[in-house]
């Protein structure tokens, strides 16, 4: 096989399995959103903490009631999303929340315990991953196609050399 049609296939299989991370937190995101169901929520604390480097993650820990039992949480958004941001961001979500405010939580039904506050569908990590995974596919098939456009290049210039 030729080196290309093995860069290429590489390019293919590094780009679907991209797109197959962000697919999966896209639907896990979209799934949640669309089941999710409106409960009255106390917030219990709000603060910031520091990750590595200059990512930070706000901590909102809330808690509410579905269906008589009570749950405490600290999922911000939809789905399998980090919660990591930068210190700005991270420091206006956790001043929008008071300790004791009411708000609104998104509770899934099917399991009471998952529940979510922002109700967003993407976030830049889960878009990367979509756009990586269709720049390294469309990387595969432009490999696929000029090692195609090559090979048919070499053999009209062995045709006309022949002649």
């Amino acid at each position: 096989m030729d080196s290309l049609k093995i860069l290429a296939a590489i390019f293919a299989a590094g780009g679907i399995l991209l797109l197959g991370i962000g697919g999966y937190v896209l639907y896990t995101q979209y799934t949640a959103i669309q089941g999710a169901v409106a409960v009255n929520a106390t917030v219990k604390s709000a603060t910031v903490e520091a990750e590595t480097g200059a990512k930070f993650a706000p901590s909102v820990v809330y808690r509410y009631e579905y269906e008589g039992n009570t749950y405490q949480n600290d999922d911000l958004y939809p789905g399998i999303v980090n919660q990591e941001t930068s210190g700005d961001r991270a420091f206006e979500i956790s001043h929008e929340y008071r300790s004791g405010d009411e708000i609104t939580a998104y509770v899934d039904p099917n399991d009471p315990s998952e529940a979510f506050l922002i109700k967003k569908l993407a976030s830049r990590m889960t878009l990367g991953f979509v756009g990586g995974g269709i720049f390294i596919v469309g990387l595969a098939v432009l490999t696929l196609a000029w090692n195609s456009r090559r090979d048919q290049l070499t053999q009209w210039l062995e045709q006309a050399g022949a002649e």
